[in-house]
C-alpha cells in the first residue's frame, strides 16, 4: 500500500481552507469516527476528508478533530447541497445519521456499501472489500476504538486514514460495475431513500423506553416498573456519560422487571453483581416506585394501545407479502440481479402493509422510485390484486 500523508486539522481557519481547497474537486471521500460505545450521547470525534481519485488512493487525508473546533459549519460545503461536489462514504445511513445529530445533514452521496450490497457482492465491508480489490488490510479492533481519546495512536491514525484514501477508486469500480449490471437507478434511489430515513424525525414516535418488544403485553404495573428501571439507568448513564448498557445490560433489566427483586442482594445476584450496591438499592426502591404509581403517565399510555386489524387484513397483508416476496425472487432471478435491487425489504413491506390500488399510491411509497413506477407499477399492482383475492 502506498503511503497516505495524515494532515491534522484542529484549527477553524485551517478548516475553511481545506474546504475551500476540496469544493473543487467532483468527488470528496468522506469518513466519519464516533465514541457511541464510549458515550452517554454519541459524538462525530472525527471527520476524514480527501480529494476522490478514480484510478488511484488520494495520496492525502485531512483528519478534522471535530472535538477541537467551535463549529463544523465549513463542512456543509461539502456534505452535497450542491451538484458541484460529491461525498462518496461507506454506509451513508450511519454517517449520515451521526452528522444530522451534530446538526450538519448529509444531503447527498455514493455510498459504496450499498453499491456493493445492491451489485449483489458477498463482501459488503469496507474491510473486506479494500482487502480483495486493493490488498489493504485494516484492524478490524480498531472498529472499537474510543475515538474520544487523545492523542491518536499510530495505528489509529492509519486506520483512518488507508480507507478514505482508497474510497475514490472503490466507488469507480463499483459504480462502473453497478452500470454494467444496470442496476445504478436502483442504487441512487435506495440511497436517496436512506438519506432522508437519517434526517427524518417522527413527532409521534413513542418515547425510547416504550420502544422495547412486549411492553404492551405487560400489565400496566409491569410498564410501570420498567420505566422506572430505564429512566434510573438513563439518569446514571447521563451522570457518567456512559452508553445505558454499561450501567446495566437491557436483557438483564427485563429480567429485572419481570421478577421484581426485593433487595439488592437479589438484584445483584440476578445481574452478576456488575452494579455496586448502592445502586442496586436506587434500582430497587425504582421498582416499589413502579409498583406504587401502577402505570405510565396517562399521555404515554396511548403508545401501548393494542390495534386490532380487521377481520381477515392480518391474513390478507401476509398473503401479500409472501406474493410480492415470490414475484421479487422470480424477477431478480430473471435479471440476474440482487431481490434488494427489484424490491428492498422496507419498500416491500410498506406495499403490503399499505395496499396500494394506483399507480399514484405505489408512487408514493417511500425509496420506490421512478424506475420502478416504470418498470415494474403494473406488475406490482396485479399481484397485489390477486393476493387480496386469496
Amino acid at each position: 500500500m502506498s503511503a497516505v500523508r495524515a494532515i491534522f486539522i484542529d484549527q477553524l481557519d485551517a478548516l475553511i481552507n481545506v474546504v475551500d481547497s476540496l469544493r473543487a474537486s467532483a468527488r470528496v471521500a468522506l469518513d466519519t469516527e464516533v465514541n457511541a460505545m464510549y458515550a452517554y450521547r454519541p459524538r462525530v470525534c472525527l471527520v476524514q476528508l480527501a480529494a476522490a481519485r478514480e484510478d488511484e488512493p488520494s495520496p492525502e487525508v485531512f483528519v478534522v478533530d471535530t472535538l477541537a473546533l467551535s463549529t463544523l459549519a465549513p463542512l456543509d460545503a461539502l456534505l452535497g447541497g450542491t451538484d458541484a461536489c460529491t461525498p462518496i462514504v461507506h454506509d451513508v445511513a450511519y454517517d449520515a445519521r451521526m452528522l444530522d445529530l451534530e446538526g450538519h445533514p448529509l444531503l447527498r452521496a455514493v455510498d459504496t456499501a450499498l453499491h456493493a450490497r445492491f451489485i449483489g457482492l458477498s463482501t459488503t465491508g469496507l474491510g473486506g472489500l479494500l482487502s480483495e480489490r486493493f490488498g489493504v488490510v485494516l484492524d478490524k479492533e480498531l472498529q472499537r476504538a474510543d475515538w474520544g481519546k487523545r492523542p491518536l495512536t499510530d495505528a489509529q491514525i492509519e486506520y483512518v486514514t488507508s480507507d478514505v484514501a482508497y474510497l475514490g477508486p472503490l466507488s469507480a469500480q463499483l459504480e462502473r460495475e453497478a452500470r454494467e449490471k444496470g442496476v445504478h437507478e436502483e442504487i441512487s434511489v435506495e440511497t436517496a431513500w436512506a438519506l432522508a430515513s437519517a434526517r427524518a424525525k417522527d413527532p409521534n414516535a413513542p418515547p425510547p423506553y416504550a420502544d422495547q418488544k412486549g411492553l404492551r403485553e405487560m400489565t400496566p404495573d409491569g410498564r410501570a416498573v420498567w420505566r422506572a428501571l430505564w429512566m434510573l439507568r438513563e439518569s446514571e448513564a447521563v451522570a457518567k456519560d456512559l452508553p445505558p448498557g454499561k450501567i446495566l445490560g437491557t436483557q438483564a433489566m427485563i429480567a429485572v422487571a419481570r421478577a421484581r427483586p426485593r433487595d439488592p442482594h437479589d438484584f445483584r445476584r440476578m445481574v452478576g453483581g456488575s452494579v455496586d450496591e448502592a445502586l442496586a438499592l436506587q434500582f430497587v426502591d425504582a421498582i416499589f416506585q413502579g409498583e406504587r404509581e401502577g402505570d405510565v403517565p396517562e399521555d404515554e399510555r396511548k403508545h401501548f394501545v393494542i390495534t386490532r386489524s380487521p377481520s381477515g387484513e392480518i391474513a390478507r397483508r401476509r398473503s401479500r407479502e409472501d406474493s410480492l416476496a415470490a414475484w421479487r425472487s422470480m424477477e431478480a432471478e430473471r435479471r440476474g440481479v440482487s431481490v434488494q435491487v427489484v424490491l428492498p425489504g422496507h419498500v416491500l413491506n410498506d406495499i403490503a402493509k399499505n395496499n396500494p390500488q394506483t399507480i399514484e399510491s405505489l408512487r408514493e411509497t417511500p425509496g420506490f422510485g421512478e424506475v420502478r413506477v416504470a418498470r415494474y407499477g403494473e406488475a406490482i399492482l396485479a399481484v397485489i390484486a390477486a393476493a387480496n383475492l386469496r
